[in-house]
C-alpha cells in the first residue's frame, strides 16, 4: 500500500496506517517534495515549528497520553 503525506508528517502517517490495516499489508511511503520536506525545513522557522510539533505529538502517542481516533484504533489487526 503506498502512503503519500507531507514529509515531516510521515512517520505519524504510517503509525496510525499500522493500526488500521492488517499486519501483513506492505507499506511503501512517498512523502511529498512541496512545502515543508527534508531539505528546506531546518532553515525554515515555521517548517521547524511543525516538525517539533510533530514530534511532540509522537512522542505523546508513543507515551499513551493521546489517543489515535476511535476510528483509527484496533487493538491487534488481524493478519
Amino acid at each position: 500500500m503506498a502512503l503519500v503525506s507531507s514529509a515531516w508528517h510521515m512517520y505519524r502517517v504510517l503509525m496510525i496506517s499500522e493500526h488500521v490495516f492488517p499486519r501483513s499489508t506492505t507499506f511503501c511511503c512517498q512523502p511529498t517534495i512541496d512545502g515543508c520536506n527534508i531539505d528546506n525545513w531546518p532553515e525554515n522557522a515555521a517548517f521547524r515549528n511543525l516538525v517539533a510539533n510533530e514530534l511532540r505529538y509522537i512522542a505523546k502517542l508513543i507515551e499513551g497520553k493521546v489517543q489515535l481516533p476511535r476510528r483509527f484504533r484496533s487493538e491487534s489487526p488481524e493478519a
